[in-house]
């Protein structure tokens, strides 16, 4: 039985770029679940460090309570 084309071309060699990438990140389940944890918190810190640029630009010159008038305003949360 004769393979049809769409199968032959599905099944040309991989490039050697793609089987290094296969054997360093993902043939042992202990170096794939290094690759997503490294990832995942990667990922993490790059979208926290863009969503504070974005916060901090956006809300630039309004007006932050400061801890220390705060405190020295005393517990206004304390009924008498």
């Amino acid at each position: 039985m004769a393979s049809p084309q769409w199968l032959a071309r599905r099944l040309q060699p991989q490039s050697q770029i793609s089987n290094a990438i296969y054997d360093v990140f993902f043939k042992r389940s202990s170096a794939m679940m290094l690759t997503v944890m490294v990832t995942a918190t990667t990922s993490g810190i790059i979208y926290d460090y863009a969503m504070n640029g974005i916060w901090d630009r956006v809300n630039k010159g309004v007006r932050r309570i400061i801890p220390e008038a705060v405190a020295a305003a005393g517990p206004c949360w304390r009924r008498s």
